[in-house]
């Protein structure tokens, strides 16, 4: 991420969670629980906190078997454990999910954009997209819960 972007720290004061996020970003709370941020010419996140009785390892050992075609990954999101992948949708949208949680919290991310506009040879939106996902990649590694 640029070091001279403005960056805000969103707090979703009901779940417990913050992180930090571009400045930029537009927000829209959908669904009364799906935090919606979005780049007009980059993509969209979605933040879905949810309140749960499951045990989270064994949540997240579930979602990774679930995945398997999707050839998922373990990695750290805000020093917790996490589930990542990457789907291609309805054909119109490829979405980078990652699920993590805590006690009675699961938390689901997810940073969608139309591949068709993420053509390696296109100027403008390429690098939009790129500089989208490195932004979701940091709300992840800033988010705490």
């Amino acid at each position: 991420m640029d070091e001279d972007e403005p960056l805000i720290v969103e707090r979703i004061e009901a779940f417990g969670i913050t992180f930090s996020r571009p400045e930029f970003w537009k927000f829209r709370l959908e669904h009364d629980a799906t935090y919606l941020y979005w780049d007009v010419d980059a993509g969209s996140m979605r933040v879905t906190p949810i309140r749960t009785t499951v045990d989270i390892e064994r949540y997240l050992t579930d979602v990774f078997e679930k995945e398997r075609d999707h050839d998922p990954a373990w990695r750290s999101v805000g020093g917790r454990k996490g589930v990542a992948w990457i789907s291609d949708g309805d054909g119109e949208t490829r979405s980078h999910f990652c699920v993590t949680g805590r006690d009675d919290l699961v938390i689901v991310c997810s940073y969608a954009y139309d591949p068709a506009i993420y053509a390696e040879d296109d100027e403008f939106y390429a690098p939009a997209v790129d500089l989208g996902l490195e932004h979701f990649d940091a709300v992840l590694a800033s988010m705490r819960f």
